[in-house]
């Protein structure tokens, strides 16, 4: 489903460039979005960072099909540079050297260092640090696009009604009408969550994800022994990684595509658990019967 989401993006580019193509923005020039459904230049970028490490696991833990695998991480990565999202291309980086140090890949994991500090510190390093800055000001890059202007503000409104906030799908929103901003969402997972319910709320939610986490990383050694179930795993890893990361950026773990990716995640941490209670409880030795002379009681024969 999310490769179709991204081959609707460049049918609008044909179809509909005027949606399709943002002109002016950064180094190219442009940026690609989704024209129908409308999709922002990050949420673009983001379909590409998770299709990508899923495409990336598969080529490495794959038993079948490697090299169909291929194009499509390629052609992630082009999209995640065309869209110009800064913050999914971090996080595809981040769930990439994470998966390559799981996988025991040093090799791949030194060759991918190693290119992308020596592009750093060539003639190259400039380019890329005009391409991520995207011709934004320093004050731009400092206020992280005017997010920390959201969040000191929301933060300076939820000390009013702290612990329940005001009302979900509705603190970020007031707090954005105040600023006179057009924008839907504060960009913060956390931050939306603290405004709409509270620390109640959030407090629930980060339970959550810590547990979620706790049984993702301890599930591992369970399911290292099959190969579908240890893919699986290595997926689930970078995708977590990179919602993780971009949920201090957007509110990824509370609102639709990206909450039903994170499901799938939590779908595979509930079936895997059960697998393994289920194997616990009948690799167990069965207990001995007792001999008959302990089952007799007084007046009872047998």
């Amino acid at each position: 489903l999310i490769l179709v989401m991204l081959m609707s993006v460049y049918i609008g580019v044909v179809v509909l460039p005027e949606y399709a193509i943002m002109q002016g923005v950064g180094m190219l020039g442009f940026s690609l979005s989704g024209a129908l459904p409308a999709i922002s230049a990050n949420g673009v970028g983001q379909l590409a960072a998770i299709l990508g490490i899923v495409a990336l696991v598969r080529v490495l833990h794959g038993s079948k099909s490697k090299v169909m695998y291929i194009p499509v991480l390629l052609g992630c990565l082009l999209t995640m540079v065309l869209a110009q999202s800064r913050s999914p291309i971090l996080a595809f980086l981040l769930a990439a050297v994470v998966v390559l140090i799981a996988s025991r890949r040093l090799g791949l994991l030194a060759l991918l260092i190693g290119s992308v500090s020596l592009t750093l510190l060539s003639a190259y390093g400039g380019t890329v640090y005009e391409f991520m800055r995207r011709d934004q000001s320093e004050g731009n890059i400092q206020s992280l696009s005017g997010r920390t202007v959201y969040w000191e503000s929301s933060l300076q409104a939820v000390r009013d009604n702290w612990l329940n906030g005001y009302g979900a799908n509705a603190g970020g929103k007031y707090i954005l009408s105040s600023l006179g901003e057009g924008a839907s969402t504060v960009h913060s997972t956390y931050v939306e969550v603290l405004l709409d319910t509270g620390i109640v709320g959030l407090g629930l939610l980060l339970a959550g994800l810590l547990v979620a986490w706790f049984w993702l990383l301890k599930l591992r050694s369970h399911v290292a022994a099959h190969p579908i179930g240890r893919q699986l795993w290595f997926e689930c890893l970078g995708v977590f990684i990179i919602l993780s990361l971009r949920s201090g950026f957007t509110i990824t773990f509370v609102w639709a595509p990206a909450v039903l990716v994170f499901g799938l995640v939590l779908v595979y941490i509930s079936v895997a658990r059960r697998q393994v209670v289920q194997r616990s409880y009948t690799s167990a030795p069965r207990a001995q019967q007792l001999p008959a002379a302990r089952w007799r009681r007084p007046g009872i024969y047998r």
